[in-house]
């Protein structure tokens, strides 16, 4: 009777540390998920601003629309050391689990000569 009693709890806690590792993972993939997406919309964001020379600095923001409306968007473009280049920042954010998560992207844009 003990050894059936310690067998189960011996079972009880195997199967409890299984469970943890399968949430762990599925939180992790999830994080991973939306921190790709992230990458992606915030790439996108810079490639957009590259296609055309700066006319203005200044910050924006914005909320990406369709099924990336949970993200948002700052954008700041400022003057770079470097004469002709501004530089360009793009900050993504979304909410995960209650905290605010973000990502970071820079590059540097060509400066139209009306500035």
């Amino acid at each position: 009777m003990i050894e059936a009693m310690v067998s189960l709890v011996v079972l009880s806690v195997g199967i409890l540390a299984v469970w943890n590792t399968f949430a762990m993972a599925s939180w992790a993939s999830q994080q991973d998920a939306n921190t790709r997406t992230a990458l992606m919309l915030a790439d996108a964001r810079l490639t957009d601003l590259s296609l055309v020379p700066v006319r203005q600095f200044g910050r924006q923001a914005g909320r990406f629309e369709g099924r990336h409306q949970r993200y948002q968007w700052i954008c700041e473009v400022s003057q770079s050391p470097h004469d002709g280049l501004a530089q360009a920042v793009v900050r993504v954010y979304w909410q995960q689990r209650g905290r605010q998560r973000s990502v970071t992207l820079a590059t540097l844009l060509q400066v139209s000569s009306a500035i």
